[in-house]
Parts: C-alpha cells; sequence; structure tokens
C-alpha cells in the first residue's frame, strides 16, 4: 500500500497488527484518531488498516487546516504565479491525502514541506532510518548553535523522538523532534 505523505520503509514504525475498526480482519493497522463514515454511520475511529484508511469518506478535522496548507503554498507560488481557484484546488487535493494517511503526532503547521509540497515521512531515528543524525539538515528551528548541539547530543543518546522527513522530488531531508 502506498502513501503519498508516508514513505513505504517508515510504515513498519507506525503499524501495529490488531483488528481493523472498519473490515474487521487481523492485520496491519494504523492510527487515525479522525470520524470516518462506516456504514452510512459517522463513527470515530482509532484504527484502520491501509486498505480501509485509502477506501472510507472520513470528516475532515481541524488539524487538517486549508489556510496552513494554502500558506506553505504561497511560499512557493507568489501571488499571481497560478489564481486562487488553482491554489485552492491544490491545497485541497493535499488536505485530502492527508486525511486518508496514517497519523503522526504531528501540528499541520510543523510538517517540513519542501518543492511546493510536504515532505513524506521517512521515519523515527533508531528505527526505519539508517544513518548519521547530523546528515539530517537543514535545522528547522532557529536556536542558538548552541541548543542546537545540545539537543543533538540529547537525540543521539536517544532521549527524545526525532521524525525524519525527505523531499521525493529534490532529495533534501528535515528532522523534527518530539520532545517527551
Amino acid at each position: 500500500m502506498r502513501f503519498k505523505y508516508i514513505h513505504q520503509m517508515a510504515l513498519a514504525d507506525l503499524a501495529i497488527t490488531e483488528h481493523c475498526q472498519c473490515c474487521g480482519e487481523y492485520k496491519p493497522i494504523y492510527r487515525l484518531g479522525r470520524e470516518v463514515l462506516i456504514n452510512e454511520q459517522w463513527q470515530q475511529v482509532d484504527e484502520l488498516c491501509a486498505d480501509c484508511l485509502q477506501h472510507v469518506t472520513i470528516k475532515t478535522d481541524s488539524w487538517l487546516n486549508i489556510e496552513v496548507a494554502q500558506r506553505m503554498l504561497n511560499r512557493y507560488f507568489p501571488k499571481g504565479s497560478i489564481d486562487k481557484q488553482q491554489k485552492k484546488a491544490r491545497a485541497t487535493a493535499i488536505l485530502d491525502e492527508l486525511l486518508h494517511t496514517p497519523a503522526i503526532v504531528l501540528e499541520l503547521s510543523d510538517w517540513p514541506h519542501c518543492c511546493a509540497d510536504y515532505a513524506p515521512f521517512s521515519g523515527k531515528v533508531g528505527h526505519s532510518y539508517q544513518g548519521d543524525i547530523q546528515q539530517l539538515m537543514p535545522w528547522p528551528a532557529q536556536e542558538a548553535e548552541t541548543n542546537h548541539q545540545q539537543l543533538l547530543t540529547r537525540l543521539i543518546a536517544g532521549e527524545d523522538p526525532v521524525l525524519t522527513f525527505s523531499c521525493p522530488h529534490c532529495g533534501k531531508r528535515y528532522w523534527l523532534c518530539q520532545p517527551s
């Protein structure tokens, strides 16, 4: 199963094997925590298998804010470069794709973006990511170099979870710390 905003290798970091709350099959399921239309009834669903996640009707939630997606697109498409309807259609398509993506504990405004789209999640350091954390640049925050080095030391020691992302277009990689 392919998700645009989750690299295939990272799915193992997000899956647990349980019964899907939609189809009832025992297989890898993914966290969702959204309202889903099942048998013509809206239900709060915490976990779905990949097949159900990609095919069910999902209610939009406040996490997926079209204004956040439009602000991201504004950085790549200056005023007048594409019309408002094209930009809104692109933001809507992005949000629809994110609705049908396994949940990652992350605010949309924090999700790294590159090349006029959100960078797909590529795993957690220590799990699917194989490499040196110091190679995962650019550093997304603006703290002083000392704070950056202290944080890197804590991250390398495994004290805080680190989420990695990579752009499928240019190959640039990003990481975000999710302090505990």
